[in-house]
């Protein structure tokens, strides 16, 4: 092979003969990727919609309303699914987050990464302040500095909902209160994953709350009454029977807990909550404090965490990932570099045929495309 490799026979294979020589094996074999790597069967399997002239007509005239509005729905930790009336903004925030939400190896991995980057002194222990560096680090390590900016100032309300309610997992008097400890008073590893599942859920129903009032804290009945239609498929029971004026009003009037003629962020949260658990939901069962606690990863306790860091992380945690696949066509083996496995979780989206992975391009395109002509 490597005879073969040095095609022009100087004793060294370049970058060039490597790759030509990869695709050349590829079309031999007349694998998927081969098939992909080949101009002529590439350029008619293309998608016909997406044509200079198409995408110069979406930019000028905007994506039409069936693209801008469907997604692939995000699941977060089995208990929560995006409905169809979610934002953009909502969906590349999760993106970034729910992975991290997930019980798996690559989770795990990624999270120990993440927690270490957030907890600078190594002590197990990290602060909302520390949390907030490491989300703003996440979003600006997935997009542009500007679009990242955007996203954390959006969804910084729930930063705090999310950090307290995870803080609050741990109870060591099992006293069901908080008593000032250290434990009970940062986010410990052990907590680290419900954090980010609880962060994306608190960001979706933010987002639901946007939709209503995006320019202040509170919502007031007339509000409600005009676009409580927009949050009926957002994925939250509360909300998903919504389907006339009496039922809307009803629910207004157990969302204003505090009869104050306005509903806050946190009365918002709270009843969403409520009216998950009281259904036994999965999202139900997931906010609920003393469930989630016995659920979780019980490798992952603080002193373990602390042992990963000083000692490495396991060399079946390290070399595991989940395989991606580009197209179809090539799928990442278990000799790949986590830094591999990084740079594809950004570009692999957009190379897939799907109206979320189309909407994702000529949105990246524009941004490329800084006159609008197509080029």
């Amino acid at each position: 092979i490597y005879g073969e490799l040095d095609v022009d026979s100087s004793g060294e294979i370049s970058y060039g003969e490597w790759c030509n020589y990869i695709i050349a094996s590829e079309m031999k074999a007349g694998t998927k990727l081969g098939k992909l790597m080949d101009k002529q069967r590439a350029i008619h399997t293309e998608e016909k919609s997406t044509s200079t002239q198409t995408y110069v007509k979406s930019v000028r005239k905007g994506i039409p309303k069936k693209i801008v509005k469907t997604f692939k729905p995000i699941t977060v930790c089995g208990a929560y699914s995006t409905g169809n009336s979610v934002s953009q903004e909502l969906m590349d925030f999760l993106r970034v987050f729910q992975p991290l939400a997930e019980k798996s190896l690559v989770g795990k991995k990624d999270r120990q990464r993440k927690f270490a980057y957030a907890d600078q002194n190594h002590n197990g222990y990290a602060s909302l302040a520390e949390i907030e560096v490491y989300i703003k680090y996440s979003l600006t390590s997935a997009f542009p500095k500007i679009k990242a900016k955007d996203l954390f100032l959006r969804f910084r309300k729930c930063f705090i909902k999310a950090f307290q309610r995870a803080k609050s997992l741990h109870d060591a008097e099992g006293d069901g209160q908080l008593n000032g400890t250290t434990c009970e008073e940062y986010v410990t590893f052990s907590e680290f994953r419900l954090f980010n599942a609880y962060l994306c859920i608190y960001a979706a129903m933010l987002d639901a709350f946007s939709q209503i009032n995006a320019t202040s804290d509170r919502i007031d009945f007339p509000e409600f009454m005009a676009s409580y239609n927009h949050v009926r498929d957002y994925g939250f029971v509360a909300f998903s029977a919504m389907d006339h004026v009496k039922e809307a009003t009803e629910i207004y009037g157990e969302l204003d807990v505090d009869s104050s003629g306005e509903i806050s962020y946190g009365e918002w949260c709270n009843y969403i909550i409520a009216s998950e658990m009281k259904a036994g939901t999965k999202l139900g069962k997931l906010m609920d404090k003393q469930r989630a606690i016995h659920t979780e990863e019980k490798s992952t306790s603080t002193q373990t965490y602390v042992k990963s860091v000083r000692k490495g992380i396991p060399k079946k945690i390290v070399k595991t990932f989940k395989p991606i696949t580009v197209c179809g066509a090539y799928s990442t083996g278990n000799s790949v570099s986590q830094e591999l496995m990084d740079f594809l979780r950004v570009f692999q989206p957009l190379a897939e045929k799907s109206l979320v992975g189309k909407k994702d391009r000529q949105r990246k395109f524009a941004y490329a495309d800084q006159n609008h002509n197509g080029y």
